[in-house]
């Protein structure tokens, strides 16, 4: 099985399931992800909104993982991080621009938005000649989306290297240079994205750098703080992160073709 047939058959349910399991954290918490729809206060109708959005997050993440349904559970998906961008992280971030965790939060949103619109494109089957360019649009919107969340999470990389630097794992040597290092990957992924130059290398190396975040990163941090939310969230966002590069890696082509999922 070639390498790119079996990421377009990885990836989505890889995809589905992290999200899955963002939901039924709604659930189970009894509240809303702060990272990424970070609504804040006490308002009537909160729970309502938290299971609605859990039930509603799982279920897409179910159906992403059954092919039939994938196009328009991908497509909710990327609705619902689309009017949490728009209608919680837009305003917050507009208040206080300089909220270093809101722009990460912000735009890991705008990331992940921007994958579920990638992979509900890649999902469907369309030669239609109106439908090929809405997607060809879409694709190319959505390339350009994830670009600019890599711009933000390199431009961070440098901005609070000391921080990042923290957070590498005490065995690693150079804390610093890594910090710096990941900055400089993030902002010549988005460069690659933008100008379409060497964009399958790059793509490959920056979803390589994600699954080894998590392998290296975020599963000691879930293992050793079982019981903290947030850490299993993060590894949940990486894990998205890479599914989106590497589905931009395996479906890259030098003209866009609709519906990778059917090859």
């Amino acid at each position: 099985m070639k390498i790119n047939t079996l990421i377009l058959k990885i990836t989505p349910i890889i995809f589905g399931l992290s999200i899955f399991i963002l939901g039924f954290q709604h659930v189970y918490y009894r509240a809303l992800n702060p990272a990424l729809f970070p609504v804040t206060g006490k308002f009537p109708g909160l729970i309502f909104l938290v299971y609605i959005s859990g039930i509603i997050l799982m279920l897409c993440g179910i159906a992403a993982v059954i092919k039939k349904w994938r196009a328009p559970a991908f497509l909710l998906i990327g609705l619902i991080f689309l009017l949490s961008f728009l209608l919680v992280h837009l305003p917050i971030l507009l208040g206080n621009i300089k909220n270093a965790m809101e722009w990460t939060g912000a735009f890991e949103t705008f990331a992940i938005l921007s994958g579920a619109f990638l992979f509900a494109v890649n999902s469907e089957n369309s030669t239609s000649g109106t439908t090929y360019k809405m997607y060809d649009i879409m694709e190319r919107i959505s390339k350009l989306m994830f670009a600019i969340s890599l711009v933000v999470f390199g431009i961070q990389h440098f901005q609070y290297g000391d921080f990042v630097a923290t957070l590498i794992p005490g065995w690693i040597p150079f804390h610093l240079f890594w910090a710096y290092f990941v900055g400089g990957g993030f902002l010549a992924s988005a460069i690659s994205l933008i100008i379409n130059v060497k964009q399958k290398l790059a793509m490959a190396l920056l979803g390589i750098m994600f699954i080894l975040w998590v392998i290296l990163l975020h599963i000691p941090r879930v293992y050793n703080h079982a019981t903290d939310r947030d850490e299993l969230s993060s590894l949940l966002i990486c894990l998205l992160m890479a599914c989106i590069s590497f589905l931009i890696m395996a479906t890259h082509k030098d003209h866009f073709h609709v519906s990778s999922y059917t090859h």
